[in-house]
């Protein structure tokens, strides 16, 4: 399958991190050289996104003129501290601080964006126009800006040797004309919905997929557990909300659920582990091991069990509306933090979990009640 655009920007950010890495153990002319492609990659990369993902997720984001507002705000300051560095130069006593200050300010704002754009846009926009959008992005990255200045001898010293914001406007400009080129490919949001069964078994690939990242590529595991997190956090809020009280009464399956709710208070447990954990620990593989046996036996199940007696009990028409209700409820619970639900939603477990509680337990009644459920 193409990239899409969400694959290309996540591989961005897991590059800008280790650029940043190799410009702060770089010394001379390293460190120029290093600087100098940071630069350009941040320039094409914020700039893609200003002009790709921000207009996409106005339109399709509950909220979303106030979340790329803030993106856009964030994205400003960092273009005023990048010009601030290109000014004093990578051999000022000050450049180590600035770029650390630099660093932490554009890692947090890519891991604000996993969480409040780029799923979403998985969500509402056709795989074809995710994969047009992201040849745009290449084909902007391949043309911006090549053409030296007077006097400079490689590219990468005419990366450095203008001013920084006159940088981004030359691939604003690259990126506009890679945009028009694909504007013929464009379609609109997909029909939110579809059938909940379908929409779990997605979710369930997105997660051994992510799995399979942490496994295979240890260096990512900073930026990819907050996705992890994020992802398996919302899908198990949004089944637990929506989808298992439905599978308890109407497809008559209350042994199922119960056993399946367990799974997940046991996976969140661990989920809430990991995120924990140094990933440079070896308790990191331990509990990632744990927790990767734990929701591929849940999904095994869930999959043998619950999905098919759901396709079976209930008519399409109610599978759809199912499913606009679970992608409404995963929405809500995007950002949500593992092992830290609210009590109205401990509630929901606990009757998941075939319990009677009292409207009047508090939330740590609660939390202690469904700690002896886990599966």
């Amino acid at each position: 399958m193409s990239e899409d655009v969400v694959e290309l920007l996540l591989d961005q950010h897991m590059q800008i991190r280790d650029l940043f890495s190799k410009v702060e153990q770089a010394t001379g002319k390293d460190r120029h050289e290093a600087f100098g492609r940071l630069v350009r990659l941040l320039a094409v990369h914020e700039t893609a996104e200003e002009q790709v993902v921000h207009p996409l997720a106005r339109r399709v984001l509950d909220g979303g003129d106030g979340v790329v507002d803030e993106r856009l705000h964030e994205e400003h300051e960092a273009k005023q501290m990048l010009s601030k560095l290109e000014e004093i130069g990578p051999d000022h006593d000050d450049f180590p601080e600035m770029l650390r200050q630099l660093r932490d300010s554009v890692l947090l704002h890519a891991h604000r964006e996993e969480h409040y754009e780029f799923r979403y846009l998985r969500e509402h926009y056709e795989p074809a126009r995710l994969q047009a959008l992201a040849m745009a992005v290449r084909t902007a990255e391949k043309t911006a800006p090549t053409h030296p200045h007077p006097g400079v001898e490689t590219m990468t010293e005419n990366l450095v040797a203008g001013p920084v914001l006159s940088l981004f406007d030359r691939v604003k400009d690259a990126v506009s004309k890679a945009m028009s080129s694909s504007d013929s490919n464009q379609t609109g949001p997909a029909n939110e919905g579809g059938d909940v069964v379908d929409l779990i078994m997605v979710d369930h690939r997105e997660v051994e997929r992510l799995f399979d990242e942490l496994k295979s590529h240890p260096e990512k595991r900073p930026l990819l557990v907050p996705v992890l997190a994020m992802v398996l956090t919302a899908h198990s809020r949004a089944e637990e909300a929506e989808v298992y009280p439905v599978a308890r009464e109407k497809a008559e399956q209350p042994d199922e659920i119960a056993h399946s709710q367990r799974e997940h208070l046991e996976a969140e447990r661990l989920l809430a582990q990991l995120t924990r954990t140094s990933p440079q620990s070896k308790k990191f593989d331990q509990v990632l091991d744990k927790l990767i046996d734990s929701v591929t036996h849940h999904v095994q199940e869930e999959e043998s069990t619950v999905l098919p007696g759901m396709r079976e009990q209930l008519s399409h028409a109610a599978r759809m509306k199912l499913g606009r209700a679970f992608l409404r409820s995963r929405r809500e619970h995007m950002g949500e933090e593992p092992g830290e639900a609210r009590k109205e939603h401990l509630v929901t477990q606990a009757h998941n979990a075939g319990l009677d509680v009292r409207s009047s337990a508090s939330k740590d009644e609660l939390t202690k009640l469904l700690a002896r459920k886990r599966g």
